[in-house]
């Protein structure tokens, strides 16, 4: 790892700038656009009304879902509930969680190339952090994405009387 864990608030830093960028010009300059391209998105306009009800559990679900991350950006700035500082807390909490993870990967492997002697112990810390990470991307994320979609659909069927 070429910064070490000085590395993790460069890397933090950036992420959180960029989604706030991306954020920014989504409510502003490119909102027409964002919105023409968007708002057509059955998924979004689903999640508008549940936005309504509760912004910042929606922006969490969001950052934990299994989209790219320009288009949870860019998706959240159409959801005008969503306030920028909600979009800023959970960008962070969601973004340096996974930045502070792979660092600590960096950093770990850094120090093995370096051990010429192989002393080094397993890092066991490390290996259940990746194993849950793994865990919550391939089981959890989905999963709760899943619930949360067919509930959205559910009331969406409630309300049109179906």
């Amino acid at each position: 790892m070429v910064f070490g864990w000085s590395g993790f608030y460069w890397s933090a830093i950036g992420k959180l700038l960029g989604a706030c960028l991306a954020f920014g010009l989504g409510r502003g300059a490119l909102s027409t656009m964002v919105n023409t391209k968007l708002s057509s998105n059955t998924f979004l306009q689903l999640v508008q009304t549940s936005t309504e009800e509760n912004p910042l559990l929606v922006l969490i679900l969001m950052k934990l879902s299994c989209f790219p991350e320009t288009v949870k950006n860019f998706g959240s700035s159409i959801l005008k509930p969503i306030k920028w500082w909600m979009f800023i807390l959970g960008t962070a909490l969601h973004g340096w969680t996974f930045t502070a993870l792979w660092i600590y990967l960096g950093v770990d492997t850094a120090a093995r190339i370096k051990d010429t002697t192989d002393s080094l112990p397993p890092n066991l810390r490390l290996q259940t952090l990746l194993t849950l990470a793994l865990i919550n991307g391939c089981v959890v994320s989905p999963l709760s994405m899943m619930y949360w979609i067919r509930s959205l659909k559910k009331k969406n069927q409630q309300a049109n009387g179906k």
